[in-house]
């Protein structure tokens, strides 16, 4: 009798470095999420003025003159995501090669099966083998979403104050880590011996669901920054507009669903780790923004939930 087998939905890496990466990438989520529920979160936007106040504050104590090293706002935040979307835009034309390079073999192999005294039985598992999208996929999603990102610094968001020198570096680096890593890793889920793909292709679901969350988050970005087209950059008033009567940061939930919409496209473990930590560090993100704003913001709301409406 044919032994039947669970459904798989996600790829078998066998890989121990990549194992140990999603340990790591899952404990620095933890790291980062309690720094934000703690209020010792990365010091940027609306939290950089008073965490950087306190550190001078500090240097001043130990009697030092030199000041915190600093970029302004917008500075700052284009050196967030350029790096990943240059990493992001490398792999996409990787896998574009590879897509047009594969076309053309397929095409040459199909063309050597149709001539006489050639033998094809060899051949036409070649011919007939279609060429997998996931990697095209997952790198246009990675490229669209830092893209966009990019361009909203450059042309949508106003800005005001500054962004720390340190926290600039690090969160940088943990885009492109994050984007390299898991990029790399879909390259490997193909080549690796002892990986197995997915018995379930989600592709299609993670697709929708990228699309939802870009498309939502972008939305609630022109939302905010309609909020400054007096030119007060300085001044912080009630959000309002789309889900902003229900949710304090709905641009932060459209984010988590884009991401779920990427893990779901790749179907790698890393992936969903990936997804896991800006799911938990969002989550602390908004939870320290709703108190900010309750205590900075005359007339906020306190009835509007943090990542569920209505729920939570």
């Amino acid at each position: 009798m044919a032994s039947s087998s669970w459904p798989r939905f996600l790829f078998s890496n066998p890989n121990s470095f990549i194992t140990a990466l999603d340990v790591v990438i899952l404990l620095t989520a933890v790291y980062l999420a309690y720094n934000e529920y703690s209020g010792m979160g990365l010091q940027y936007s609306k939290f950089a003025v008073a965490g950087l106040h306190e550190r001078n504050e500090q240097k001043s104590k130990q009697k030092k003159k030199e000041k915190v090293f600093q970029f302004k706002s917008k500075t700052g935040m284009l050196l967030f995501y350029a790096p990943a979307d240059c990493i992001a835009i490398l792999f996409l034309a990787y896998s574009l090669s590879c897509y047009i390079v594969a076309g053309q073999l397929h095409m040459f192999l199909h063309a050597l099966t149709e001539l006489p005294g050639i033998a094809t039985s060899h051949l036409k598992q070649y011919c007939t083998s279609d060429f997998d999208y996931r990697l095209l996929a997952v790198a246009a999603a990675f490229s669209i979403h830092f893209s966009k990102r990019v361009l909203e610094v450059l042309f949508l968001h106003r800005f005001s104050g500054t962004t720390g020198g340190w926290d600039t570096f690090k969160i940088s680096m943990l885009y492109a880590i994050l984007v390299g890593s898991l990029l790399c890793t879909q390259v490997l889920s193909f080549s690796l011996p002892g990986t197995s793909s997915p018995t379930i292709d989600l592709k299609g679901l993670g697709v929708s669901l990228f699309l939802v969350g870009i498309c939502g988050n972008f939305y609630h970005h022109y939302l905010l920054s309609c909020l400054r087209e007096d030119g007060n950059n300085n001044k912080y008033v009630v959000p309002h507009g789309g889900l902003f009567k229900l949710l304090v940061c709905p641009h932060y939930v459209f984010e988590i669903i884009d991401f779920i919409g990427m893990a779901t496209i790749s179907q790698t473990i890393l992936g969903f780790c990936c997804t896991f930590f800006v799911v938990v560090y969002l989550t602390g993100r908004t939870s320290q923004t709703k108190k900010w704003y309750a205590k900075k913001v005359e007339g906020f709301p306190q009835d509007r939930k943090i990542l569920i409406p209505k729920v939570y």
